[in-house]
């Protein structure tokens, strides 16, 4: 009885993960149409779920598939992928802005991301469906520090399929 039964009605689920602040609890995030919607999942002092409501709610930043979703615990940060962009949201107003935006060199859609916050590092991956070759993945690497590219691969593998991101 803890979420009520018509609270994620004609809502797709996204994300859930657990959060770092001063209290244990869960995130969501659902989307109904262009609204995405966190919820919240309070725990009681036995560690028992006790509550879930809505935390924020906001719109998608753009048009497309969101292809990659995460939640960066340490800074309590949304990151989304969608087209050639990322972008950025704290947890508490879902208001989403460009975080970072690839370079127009017709490599296809982002396909995956993996950010490493403590190295301001964060690693890239598009896929090209329409181009000739087999290879229709590239690798990108940026500074997030300083938002430069320092790396790019372009084509250099048939498709992505993980990333990871080491010091």
């Amino acid at each position: 009885h803890i979420i009520p039964a018509d609270l994620l009605e004609g809502q797709q689920f996204l994300y859930g993960t657990s959060t770092m602040g001063s209290e244990l609890c869960y995130l969501y995030l659902a989307q109904k149409g262009n609204t995405l919607n966190a919820y919240k999942l309070l725990f009681n002092d036995s560690f028992l779920p006790s509550t879930m409501s809505l935390h924020a709610q906001g719109s998608l930043p753009a048009v497309g598939e969101i292809k990659k979703l995460y939640f960066e615990a340490r800074e309590n940060t949304w990151y989304l992928a969608m087209g050639r962009t990322i972008y950025k949201a704290a947890s508490l107003g879902l208001d989403f802005q460009k975080f970072l935006t690839l370079p127009d060199d017709q490599s296809g859609d982002i396909s995956d991301f993996q950010y490493n916050i403590s190295a301001n590092r964060i690693l890239i991956s598009t896929f090209d469906a329409g181009h000739s070759s087999e290879k229709k993945s590239s690798i990108y690497i940026y500074d997030t520090s300083t938002s430069t590219l320092t790396h790019a691969d372009k084509y250099c593998v048939e498709e992505v399929v993980g990333l990871l991101v080491g010091i």
